[in-house]
């Protein structure tokens, strides 16, 4: 096993070796078991070549004193490179390709605006301190908000920090820094047994790649089965900070696991599990555990100026012919996503489907805002949705009979409580059992057929609307109706499970659990009792 030790500010090609290091992670021929070090406090230009980790069992680590290593999509740009447009204010620089898609002023994420046919027209809608990508001509613009030359700007010059796509088992990457690549930081294919620990991420994505705009910060895809993604920190990612995604038929990803993670500010969802592309068939997502992860923002990033339904953790897949199983999303901590927990699997195979003891708050949710969207055969037990237009919202299936379920959930301070959307001709029953429901609104919104309702032993805040609802054969029974807004969950309440992971929840007015009946309904189960 070899150290290749590196240093972007060598003079010479360097040997590899730690008193002669290499200029350049190129350089590198590694074999099983070998460990690329990066130097502290150095910046690195270059994507990391797949040559220079083809081989098992690598880790890429740090080495030395101060700030982490800097592996960089971007190039700074010199006062000198940039032309004045002959519209006022905007300066142009040109790329070689297609390979831009964000921007940053003196390491501030500039605000991006979508291109719109010719500069004439985009123009205007550039503010300052922001910038429009030209893809097809490869042409940055900015408006910036000094004088050029009176900041520094780092323009997304390369696509990818790193990308393997050949199979090798074992890469641990560790305390490293990876910023501005424009299409994924790091995306790993048919690479097993990752373990992705301890690293920042910064400022990644916006690349248009003939269809969309992307860009991810770890994608781990096709065969990449075994990947650990820990303690890592993410933010401002223009697509997804975290992501396993299948884009291919007939094939896999198993064994992953998310947590301890810190995401903020990000352009989609905060961590995704999901099938996507064009009429999948035989591909499979399984065994993927996402826990205690703290989530932040998730759908609101200036890098991304396409309006999206950004949500902190989605699980999706409508395929048919396509699995998706069992899958525990636990004990994380949403706060201030558009949308919090989210599945799409109306029309796949999806088992195991777990969403269990997350908290998701919100005080500024746009107009459609959704605390879980539920669909597929999924399960939401021991949640806390607080804020949000709507606690839940539930789509029907367009094939097929569905059934997601919501158990022991505390629904707080929501505008309404149920919003459900057209799903015909297949058959969605949304059923609920001991949810607590404070909030204020109607219960029920339906705005189309498709969905059925079977809510039994649900506590429903008093003066609340139950009307704007067909039930049909189904029934809503509350055990208990709230008595106002100074009302205290008894024992067993989920409410009372929030108050250890989010502040501003209590036990209790006079910080005690209230013993009041009934035995058997939204306040009381033996579970939830042997968690406090």
């Amino acid at each position: 096993m070899t150290t290749w030790w590196t240093d972007p500010t060598v003079s010479g090609v360097g040997t590899g070796a730690r008193t002669d290091p290499y200029r350049s992670t190129a350089s590198i021929v590694p074999g099983a078991g070998d460990v690329i070090a990066l130097k502290c406090g150095a910046t690195y230009r270059e994507q990391i070549p797949a040559a220079s980790i083809a081989a098992n069992s690598l880790r890429i680590v740090s080495y030395g004193n101060g700030a982490l290593p800097i592996v960089t999509g971007g190039e700074i740009i010199p006062a000198g490179s940039w032309t004045l447009t002959a519209e006022a204010g905007v300066y142009l620089y040109q790329l070689p390709g297609n390979t831009g898609g964000n921007v940053t002023e003196s390491g501030i994420p500039m605000t991006n605006v979508l291109w719109v046919t010719n500069l004439a027209t985009t123009a205007p809608l550039i503010p300052v301190g922001g910038f429009s990508y030209d893809y097809t001509n490869g042409r940055v613009y900015i408006r910036p908000t000094l004088t050029i030359g009176a900041a520094e700007y780092e323009v997304a010059a390369r696509k990818y920090c790193i990308l393997s796509t050949s199979a090798y088992a074992g890469l641990e990457i560790e305390g490293i820094n990876f910023i501005r690549a424009s299409y994924n930081a790091i995306q790993l294919q048919n690479r097993t047994s990752v373990d992705f620990h301890d690293n920042e991420m910064f400022s990644v994505g916006g690349n248009n790649a003939g269809s969309a705009y992307i860009g991810n910060g770890i994608e781990l895809s096709a065969g990449a089965h075994g990947a650990r993604v820990y303690r890592n920190t993410f933010r401002d990612i223009f697509d997804s900070p975290i992501t396993w995604q299948l884009y291919d038929s007939s094939v896999s990803i198993t064994d992953g696991e998310a947590h301890h993670n810190l995401i903020e500010r990000c352009g989609f969802y905060g961590i995704e599990i999901t099938h996507t592309g064009s009429a999948l068939t035989g591909s499979t997502i399984s065994d993927i555990e996402v826990y205690e992860n703290d989530i932040r923002y998730a759908g609101y990033y200036l890098g991304r100026p396409t309006t999206v339904t950004g949500r902190g953790i989605h699980v999706g897949n409508p395929y048919a012919a396509c699995e998706t199983s069992r899958i525990l999303i636990r004990d994380n901590r949403l706060t201030q996503c558009r949308w919090g927990l989210s599945t799409n699997l109306r029309d796949c195979v999806s088992t195991g489907v777990v969403f269990r003891g997350n908290v998701a708050a919100t005080s500024q949710s746009p107009s459609n805002g959704r605390g879980i969207f539920a669909n597929g055969n999924t399960l939401f037990e021991a949640n806390v949705i607080d804020g949000y237009n709507y606690s839940v919202g539930v789509y029907g299936s367009s094939a097929g009979t569905f059934t997601p379920t919501l158990h022991n959930n505390a629904f707080l301070n929501a505008v309404e409580s149920i919003v459900s959307d057209v799903g015909a001709p297949g058959t969605t029953t949304l059923t609920g059992r001991n949810n607590v429901w404070f909030q204020s609104g109607q219960m029920f919104r339906q705005f189309g057929s498709g969905v059925l309702f079977d809510l039994d032993y649900e506590a429903v805040k008093a003066g609340t609307s139950l009307t704007g609802i067909t039930i049909g054969s189904n029934s809503t029974r509350p055990t208990d109706v709230m008595l106002g807004a100074d009302y205290r969950p008894r024992v067993g309440s989920p409410v009372l499970s929030a108050g250890t992971k989010l502040s501003g929840y209590r036990r209790d007015a006079d910080g005690k659990q209230r013993p009041n009946p009934p035995s058997q309904g939204a306040y009381d189960t033996a579970r939830l009792r042997a968690r406090l």
